[in-house]
């Protein structure tokens, strides 16, 4: 096998493994106890005290996120799911 081949043979055999472990560790993560489920849809209900005081901890920490669009679609509208 040439060294480009064997290169390209062992990316090949990374990628499928990281995306087989990405894939197992997102399950995980999402489904591991203590977790906070969140109701499947769009929630349009207020945003709760909690999601609202990190909202403004992370202003204070970096002041720039309010130029990110999610923040404008909280700013407009502070919903549960424009405020995670």
């Amino acid at each position: 096998m040439t060294d480009d081949g064997e290169n390209n043979y062992y990316q090949q055999i990374y990628a499928e493994l990281a995306k087989e472990v990405g894939d197992k560790a997102v399950k995980y993560m999402g489904t591991r106890e203590g977790v906070e489920r969140v109701a499947e849809g769009i929630d349009n209900s207020p945003a709760t005290v909690r999601q609202q005081r990190l909202v403004q901890d992370i202003i204070k920490f970096d002041s720039s996120v309010k130029d990110y669009g999610e923040y404008h679609d909280y700013e407009s509208s502070p919903t549960k799911s424009n405020a995670s």
